[in-house]
């Protein structure tokens, strides 16, 4: 492994460790400067999407509106370096969903069901995505007091299910 390669790994081990510990600023702190020393395509999309994530974990806390989209935006440049990024997408469609569920934002939701669409669409039998588009669909079953978006919550838990039977 190159020293540049290297020295990613080991910063991004320790902003994981910092966001793992609730540190988030400290982690945000670390994931902002990763971008910049990556080697290649896939460690800019490992960096953003880890960057994404911390600064989607501090929004949940704060219930900070500018913080979920900003989040959003780390996300889309992990997609941007890897198109096919399954895990991204569910953690962009995750943020997405929670924020519609503070704001009961039914196209928000709708965004979200359209980033799960695309963690399936590239990771086919990924159960995580599959329950989180359950769960999104449930929040706004019971916002919407439909029936029918409730069924097709059921749907997307039965596919969770498929691909991981001991899920839960």
């Amino acid at each position: 492994m190159d020293k540049r390669k290297d020295r990613f790994e080991k910063l991004n081990r320790k902003a994981i460790e910092q966001a793992e510990a609730l540190k988030l600023d400290e982690a945000i702190g670390i994931f902002s400067r990763l971008p910049e020393i990556a080697s290649g395509k896939e460690q800019k999309a490992r960096a953003y999407n880890n960057w994404g994530t911390a600064l989607f974990d501090l929004a949940k806390i704060k219930e900070d509106e500018t913080l979920f989209r900003e989040s959003f935006e780390k996300y889309a440049l992990a997609v941007r370096y890897k198109e096919d990024f399954h895990g991204a997408y569910c953690n962009w469609g995750t943020a997405l969903s929670d924020l519609a569920k503070i704001k009961e934002d039914e196209a928000l939701f709708r965004e979200s069901f359209e980033k799960y669409a695309l963690a399936v669409r590239y990771k086919e039998d990924f159960h995580e995505a599959y329950f989180n588009w359950g769960t999104a669909l449930s929040a706004l079953a019971k916002i919407k007091e439909d029936e029918d978006v409730f069924r097709e919550s059921f749907e997307k838990y039965a596919l969770a299910v498929k691909y991981k039977e001991d899920f839960h």
